[in-house]
C-alpha cells in the first residue's frame, strides 16, 4: 500500500475575488453546475479553502441552518432526523467537500472538515450533518466523516436524481442527468465536554444518627 504525506495548508475564508478557483475545482470533482458562485457567498454559510503556496487546493462548504430551513431544503432528509430534531432550533450542515485531484489524499480535506466543525462548535450547535455522495459501493466522504466521530443513519437511492433534472448539473459518476448516485445522511452530535473540567467535587457530609 503506498501512503502519501500529508501537506500543510492555510486554511481561510473564501471570498468573492477567490470563490472562481473554488468553482474551477468544484467542476472537476463533483460536476458541471452542480455547485455556483453563490453557494460560497451565502450569509449563513462557512465557506473555507486551503491554501499552498498561491494556490488554492481544496475547499469546503458548511451551513448554519434553521431546522425549518434545513427541512424545507431537505424534506426527505429531515424525516429519517426526528428523534434528533426533537432537541434543537438550529443545526449545522457540512455540505460539500472537495480537493483538488493533484492534491488527493494528502490530508486536505480532513483539514477542511475539522476548521469547518470547530467554527460550528464556536456556534454553539450541538448537532451536525452531512449528506453524502454514494458511488461504486462507497461513500466519497464517508472515512472523513467517521473520522470526525459522524455515523450513517440512512441511505436514500437516486437521491439526487429530480435536483439534476432541475438545476441541469451533471454527475461525474452519471454525466448527463439524470444522476442516479445514491446518498448516505450523517449525523454528529457535539462531543460532551471534557469530564475533568466539568464534574463538580462533592463533599461527604456525616449524617446525624
Amino acid at each position: 500500500m503506498h501512503f502519501r504525506k500529508n501537506i500543510p495548508v492555510t486554511v481561510s475564508k473564501i471570498k468573492k475575488d477567490t470563490a472562481g478557483q473554488a468553482m474551477s475545482i468544484a467542476e472537476q470533482q463533483l460536476g458541471d453546475s452542480y455547485i455556483q458562485e453563490n453557494d460560497f457567498l451565502g450569509s449563513d454559510t462557512i465557506s473555507l479553502c486551503a491554501v499552498r503556496g498561491k494556490d488554492m487546493v481544496g475547499f469546503c462548504i458548511g451551513k448554519i441552518l434553521e431546522k425549518d430551513q434545513f427541512t424545507s431544503l431537505h424534506p426527505v432528509v429531515s424525516a429519517s432526523l426526528t428523534r434528533p430534531f426533537a432537541y434543537i432550533d438550529r443545526l449545522g450542515l457540512v455540505a460539500s467537500v472537495a480537493t483538488d485531484p493533484a492534491y488527493e489524499g494528502r490530508g486536505i480535506a480532513s483539514t477542511l472538515v475539522r476548521a469547518c466543525l470547530d467554527a460550528m462548535a464556536s456556534a454553539g450547535l450541538s448537532l451536525v450533518c452531512s449528506i453524502g455522495w454514494k458511488s461504486g459501493g462507497s461513500v466519497h466522504v464517508g472515512g472523513i466523516l467517521e473520522r470526525f466521530s459522524f455515523r450513517p443513519i440512512q441511505e436514500f437511492p437516486d437521491f439526487w436524481k429530480e435536483d439534476s433534472l432541475a438545476k441541469g448539473y451533471h454527475c461525474p459518476i452519471c454525466g448527463e442527468p439524470p444522476c442516479l448516485c445514491s446518498a448516505v445522511v450523517y449525523i454528529r452530535h457535539a462531543p460532551i465536554p471534557s469530564a475533568e473540567n466539568n464534574i463538580p467535587t462533592f463533599k461527604p457530609t456525616r449524617q446525624k444518627p
